[in-house]
């Protein structure tokens, strides 16, 4: 299980209102919904009002971004161990 703290996330976006699309790119980069992140961003640009566009994306990525850093310093330390058990 992987965790974000969507708050100071949230926060260093611009906006602490913007949590929820926090956790939106975090499940994203984790393939728990039905579209992947190109999708939800498009939607993003088509829906959300222009003055609030830029503190979501960012948002977005952020939530995006903590995700896959850790699945892939996971997947590093997972491989690193195997590759010692190896020797």
């Amino acid at each position: 299980m992987q965790e974000i703290d969507a708050v100071a996330l949230a926060r260093r976006a611009g906006a602490n209102f913007t949590q929820n699309i926090v956790v939106l790119g975090a499940l994203a980069v984790a393939e728990r919904l039905p579209m992947n992140a190109s999708s939800l961003k498009a939607a993003m640009q088509e829906l959300v009002p222009k003055k609030y566009l830029d503190v979501n994306v960012r948002s977005f990525e952020f939530g995006y971004g903590a995700i896959r850093n850790q699945l892939y310093h996971s997947t590093w330390v997972l491989q690193a161990k195997g590759s010692n058990q190896r020797k």
